[in-house]
Parts: C-alpha cells; structure tokens; sequence
C-alpha cells in the first residue's frame, strides 16, 4: 500500500509540473513565459524535503516534457536530470544549508547547467545529423540569457514565499 502512495504522489507530481509548466509557457505573456517551472518545483522539492527522489522526480518529469517537445528526443531529458543531478549533489556535499537564498544561487547554477548542455547537446545532434537543432550562438545565448534571468528572479521570489508559508522555523533563512 505505500508503494501504490508512492507511486500515486509521483504521477500527481509530474502531471501537475507539466501542466503548471505548459501554463506557464502558453499563456503568459513572452518574456514571462520563459520561466522554468520544473526547476523551480525542484528546487523547492530539494530544499523541503533535503531527498535525493527529487532527481527522480525531474527525471520523469523531463521525460513527459521531453515527449512533448518537437525537437529531437533526449536532450530536454539529458539536460534537466543531469542539472538536478549535479545541483543535487552541490546541495547534499558542498552548501548544507536551507535557506531561499541558497535555493537562489542552487536554481541559478542549475539553469546555467541545464542550458550549457542544452546547447551543446543541439549543437552536436545538429552537426552529426545535418538538420538544423541549433538556431546559431546569438539566438541560443539570446534565450538562455532571457530564461536564466527570470528564472533566477522567480526562484527568488518564490522561494522566499514558498519557505516563509510551508516550511516555517526549521530553516535557515
């Protein structure tokens, strides 16, 4: 029985990181709509429970995202578990405390991660199969430079609310 919970709070959770994700990005405005909600649903997953099934979580998440999308399968799926991965790791083994400005600067390295290897992944699907993934340096800095700083803003934001509601006095902040 607990393992049909567990199985049940995952679906739940990936059902609604994408749709809060494609509200986000089709009905908002175009600046807005940049903003990366399964990062920042992660980051706060890191922070409030401090487990690791948060890499789990992003993993599946990117996979239903990655479905979804019309670019070439895996790098949506590629980037985003590999950036939860590794700013897993960062919050586990090198920063230890819980705190929004901590889930700041973790979104803010995440972001940075996830689109480093978004467009290096593009880039090499682009040259080995002669199509075009890769809409040239400008453009891919250009949106990178758009998502990475309203993310940041939002996690800041958020995060700061987020903590002040839910997670109360247990955390640094």
């Amino acid at each position: 029985m607990k393992v049909c919970k567990g199985i049940i709070r995952l679906v739940s959770f990936i059902f609604f990181a994408l749709a809060l994700h494609i509200i986000v990005q089709f009905l908002l405005p175009v600046p807005l709509s940049h903003i990366h909600v399964i990062l920042l649903l992660a980051m706060f997953m890191m922070l409030r429970y401090d487990s690791g099934r948060v890499v789990w979580l992003g993993f599946f998440s990117y996979l239903a995202l990655d479905m979804l999308s019309p670019p070439q399968f895996g790098v949506i799926l590629m980037s985003g578990t590999l950036s939860i991965l590794f700013t897993f790791w960062l919050y586990k083994y090198v920063v230890h405390t819980r705190g929004w400005y901590t889930g700041t600067l973790l979104t803010l390295i995440s972001i940075l991660i996830y689109h480093a290897l978004r467009m290096s992944l593009n880039y090499i699907f682009s040259s080995v199969s002669g199509t075009i993934f890769f809409r040239g340096v400008t453009t891919e800095l250009l949106q990178a430079g758009i998502d990475v700083s309203l993310t940041t803003v939002a996690a800041l934001l958020l995060l700061d609310i987020l903590f002040k509601k839910f997670v109360g006095k247990n955390v640094a902040a």
